[in-house]
């Protein structure tokens, strides 16, 4: 009997169709899933800041440490190879250079969840007892406070030597550091004179003023937990202290 193309019997559709099935689940079961991403742990990136920031440095002078680091759960370690340091353990640290000139290195580890690193710092301890740029004789350098002015005179240095040295002028508070008068220095005036300008004092907080020659180049802290150290390097001379108010 003739029967039309077109037509397709209830049998052959049923095997038609168990076959695109079973080619289906085979498709499915033949694939791998994909494993989930896993994240790179990174070991925290180090960062030393220094007060102040400077490697040469003299014997027994301090210099302020402290770390700034990614990452989470943070333990940091520090160790001197001459020095000594305040604080082994903790975010920050006072490093006490040697007592003799030399090299030195200071080591900050700092662990996280996803590793250690460690920041090395290298010094030079100067020895300052044959240095040649020290000023000859006995400075001294006098202080006195008009409103936001503050001026003086030093003496006892050659006056060839004035262009080497300058003034800087901190003011104590009742916070627990001082700090730069105004952020600057005062040159010294060929005839041992200086004069600093726009002090920032707080009216109505008593207030202190020092007076230090330092070293032209000596670049002094913003800040600093303490009086600056006479060095005999950096820091020269520390002169007169005046009571603002």
């Amino acid at each position: 009997m003739y029967k039309h193309p077109r037509i397709i019997t209830r049998t052959t559709g049923s095997i038609l169709f168990l076959c695109l099935l079973i080619l289906t689940l085979a498709g499915c079961g033949g694939r791998e899933p994909e494993p989930p991403e896993v994240a790179t742990a990174v070991p925290p990136v180090v960062t030393i800041v220094m007060n102040p920031a400077i490697t040469q440095v003299t014997p027994s002078q301090q210099v302020i440490l402290s770390i700034e680091a990614t990452g989470s759960n943070l333990e940091v370690t520090w160790s001197s190879t001459r020095g000594t340091v305040s604080s082994p353990e903790g975010p920050s640290t006072i490093y006490t250079t040697p007592n003799d000139a030399g090299p030195d290195t200071v080591s900050a580890t700092v662990t996280s969840d996803a590793g250690t690193t460690t920041k090395v710092i290298n010094f030079t301890v100067l020895d300052t007892s044959t240095d040649p740029s020290l000023p000859s004789g006995t400075a001294n350098i006098t202080l006195s406070i008009d409103g936001t002015t503050a001026l003086g005179q030093v003496s006892g240095l050659d006056s060839a030597q004035y262009g080497e040295y300058k003034v800087l002028v901190y003011l104590q508070t009742d916070k627990a550091y001082i700090q730069p008068g105004i952020g600057g220095s005062a040159i010294i005036e060929a005839d041992g004179s200086w004069q600093m300008d726009g002090l920032h004092i707080i009216p109505g907080v008593p207030t202190t003023a020092y007076a230090y020659l330092a070293r032209g180049d000596y670049q002094a802290p913003s800040e600093s937990p303490q009086e600056p150290r006479i060095d005999g390097f950096n820091i020269i001379v520390k002169g007169e202290s005046v009571k603002v108010q």
